[in-house]
């Protein structure tokens, strides 16, 4: 896809650009939520920036749910390795899926198979993003995404 811009659509969480103040080494937790109703469409390679991380921060877990959408995959990444953590889910069927394994239909999901990145922690501050791969996506879709990290030191506010 060289050469071709696509669409990147982002999510309250990410336009707020805001990442909670917390104390060292406090578990934090942030939510995207995505829906093709509130945000609009979404074709391959498009990519939804679910959530704000800030510098420093060290991944604990990433936790997805999706309805059953289409024939197509998703990655999640940030904007340096669109598939950092999770690489080619399936969305024809619903499913939740965290950097420890999960479900989808029914079927477990083996960690191993889709995963990496437990522990990674940011030098700057970015996204955690969902790439759209394989197939355009239905009117009917939604994404959650959390992510639990920690942030050793504080930061003030910009």
């Amino acid at each position: 896809m060289e050469g071709i811009v696509m669409a990147t659509i982002k999510t309250e969480s990410a336009v707020s650009m805001n990442a909670p103040d917390r104390r060292d080494g406090t578990l934090q937790v942030a939510w995207g939520h995505y829906t093709y109703a509130d945000e609009g469409a979404v074709a391959i390679g498009d990519v939804i920036q679910m959530c704000k991380l800030p510098a420093g921060a060290r991944i604990v877990d990433i936790m997805v749910e999706w309805g059953a959408l289409t024939s197509g995959t998703f990655d999640v990444g940030d904007g340096d390795n669109d598939d950092r953590f999770l690489a080619a889910i399936a969305m024809d069927n619903a499913g939740r899926m965290s950097l420890f394994g999960g479900l989808a239909n029914g079927a477990e999901i083996d960690e191993a198979t889709n995963v990496s990145g437990m522990g990674y922690t940011y030098d700057a501050a970015d996204t955690l993003d969902i790439t759209i791969e394989g197939a355009a996506i239905s009117a009917t879709l939604a994404i959650t995404l959390c992510v639990l990290y920690t942030v050793e030191g504080g930061f003030d506010d910009e």
